[in-house]
């Protein structure tokens, strides 16, 4: 395992793509799996990147016939080090009823400009549905601005059409590098569309160095608004005393006319912000964990120090009438929970929103990939816990899963991503899991992800190799499974 690299991913990285409806990319009634290996090579360009699609299906599922998406398959000349599938996210941006993929190139060069960034929309069916790329508008077309960092998709004026919003954690504001800025790009998306820019500015707060505004992006209804709310995480905002402690801000379009909700930190949920806690550096999900209409918001902290040190929190907020209100932050120590906090954890560090267990108010998968397995030290977990109508997320019930036995060996960081995806269209989600840095034979680092019915035991598990791999070099770092969509 690179740690260095681990790090990076860490804190500029995200959880994607937002928690939405069903993500059917060919039409018909399954969802589908979006899995990104930004690091895929071929000969000629290392870390090109390619995303593989997933087929659900009603009986087994078959890697074989995935759809693999490049740069290419949108007419565009891959490059190396464009990183092609850093975040991923899906909606039906062209309305025409049907799901589209969107894919986020954070580190392709434009105009001679350095990890400028693109995003590339595939539209339904994918992949012969056609394709929109993008580079970011001028007001952020910088070099190492990083657009397509993050993506999130909602109706945020609620006039019945998916929106975009693309996170550019990186951008710099005059004499503030790496402020960090959003796209907001209103539905049906068009080719040359003026999205509308927020930075941490828009909420009403001052621009820092480093604050890195947009590392983690959701959609949700948090309140009586007709559309959805945008969640922005600024993972290192400074507060008083604590130097990146990290705030979520919070953006809503009454009337079709952008209004910022009060800006969330952890205080709100009973904790006091303690320096590098990060908070939303890597993830932020939103669902209606108590039933009651409204989605909370989570927020993952895995760098909070809870016993010792980065053993990591989710906070949540609750979602109500009059927006998010402080409801409680989740830990590995908190009552009834099937485990216990560990030092450097990262609890926290991806989130997936889904309906596992078909009962009222839905469920958060939280992966914990630094979590220890007796003597296996950070082979990875993921923590599902349920929701309850009336009640929401508790401890009780909560299951702990790890890769298959024989499988867990030390560094392998599983549940680095994670998604949920109803794949055999049976009304109940299914967990999908990554392990980014699983070695194989002498491959170190190469990624393996497995598919849990309706978050149970592993029903598969594969590494890239068991998907179309025509021209890719699978070499160490291949990291497969670095990001989902979901």
């Amino acid at each position: 395992m690179n740690l260095f690299r681990t790090t990076f991913l860490l804190a500029c990285a995200a959880m994607l793509p937002a928690i939405l409806s069903a993500q059917d990319f060919n039409g018909d009634g399954y969802e589908d799996l979006a899995i990104g290996s930004p690091y895929a090579d071929t000969a000629a360009l290392p870390n090109r990147g390619v995303v593989h699609v997933l087929w659900g299906a009603a009986g087994a599922l078959n890697p074989a016939t995935a759809t693999n998406l490049r740069l290419a398959t949108a007419g565009l000349t891959p490059a190396a080090e464009d990183y092609f599938g850093w975040a991923l996210a899906h909606g039906d941006l062209d309305a025409d009823g049907m799901d589209d993929l969107v894919v986020g190139t954070a580190h392709r060069d434009s105009g001679g400009l350095l990890d400028s960034g693109l995003v590339t929309v595939f539209y339904g069916p994918v992949p012969t549905g056609g394709s929109l790329s993008f580079t970011a508008p001028a007001a952020l077309l910088q070099a190492e601005a990083r657009f397509g960092a993050t993506l999130a998709v909602g109706d945020f004026d609620a006039d019945g059409n998916d929106d975009l919003a693309v996170g550019a954690p990186a951008w710099d504001e005059a004499g503030i590098p790496d402020a960090g800025a959003v796209a907001v790009y209103l539905g049906p998306l068009a080719a040359g569309a003026t999205p509308e820019v927020l930075t941490e500015a828009s909420a009403g707060g001052t621009l820092q160095i480093y604050d890195h505004f947009g590392a983690a992006l959701v959609a949700g209804q948090f309140n009586d608004d007709p559309g959805d709310e945008l969640a922005v995480s600024v993972p290192y905002q400074d507060l008083a005393g604590a130097a990146d402690a990290g705030v979520v801000c919070v953006f809503t379009w009454p009337g079709g006319v952008l209004a910022a909700e009060p800006t969330l930190d952890l205080t709100m949920v009973g904790l006091v912000p303690g320096a590098g806690d990060s908070t939303g550096n890597s993830a932020l999900a939103a669902g209606d964990f108590d039933a009651d209409g409204y989605d909370e918001l989570a927020v993952g902290v895995p760098a909070r120090n809870v016993v010792a040190g980065d053993e990591g929190c989710v906070a949540i907020f609750r979602g109500g009438s009059s927006g998010l209100m402080g409801l409680t932050s989740l830990s590995q120590d908190y009552a009834g929970m099937n485990d216990a906090c560990e030092w450097f954890d990262w609890f926290g560090h991806s989130l997936a929103v889904g309906e596992f267990n078909g009962l009222a108010g839905e469920d958060l998968a939280v992966g914990v990939p630094r979590e220890g397995d007796g003597a296996i030290t950070v082979t990875g977990a993921v923590q599902v816990i349920y929701g309850q109508a009336g009640v929401g997320l508790s401890g009780v019930g909560d299951v702990v899963r790890f890769q298959p036995v024989g499988e867990r060996e030390a560094s392998d960081l599983y549940g680095f991503s994670i998604a949920a995806v109803d794949l055999y269209n049976d009304g109940r989600d299914d967990l999908a899991a990554a392990a980014p840095y699983e070695d194989s034979v002498a491959i170190s680092n190469l990624g393996a992800v497995s598919i849990l019915p309706n978050a149970g035991v592993v029903a598969y598990r594969w590494l890239p190799t068991a998907f179309p791999g025509t021209s890719l070099v699978y070499g160490a770092s291949h990291l497969f499974g670095l990001s989902l969509g979901k």
